[in-house]
């Protein structure tokens, strides 16, 4: 109950700033959850005299925002299946030039 009262009085904050720090309410949605997540799994880890809940709480979160970002700067844009399947007659020519490859080392 504690954490339910503790996810309803950040997660619209934490939605903001997801909004100011990557103007995507996908990904700002994902960051509530991420943050919350992280905030839960290290809950033992808060210590009082190095700040306010609130100030860890941020702190996380632009730091969870940050990991997201960074791994969708890795990720390759999204495959549209015409990159990977051949267009109509391209595939053609390259079954033409692969027998003939293949006749070649049969002859040879």
């Amino acid at each position: 109950q504690a954490f339910d009262q503790l996810f309803k009085r950040f997660a619209k904050r934490i939605f903001a700033m997801g909004m100011k720090l990557t103007r995507n309410e996908q990904l700002s949605n994902d960051l509530v959850q991420e943050a919350m997540l992280t905030v839960w799994q290290k809950a033992p880890l808060y210590d009082l005299d190095r700040g306010t809940a609130q100030s860890w709480i941020f702190t996380l979160t632009r730091n969870r925002c940050f990991d997201m970002l960074r791994k969708l700067k890795r990720q390759p844009s999204t495959v549209n299946a015409d990159d990977i399947w051949p267009q109509e007659g391209e595939h053609d020519g390259n079954m033409v030039h692969e027998e003939q490859g293949s006749q070649e080392v049969e002859i040879a």
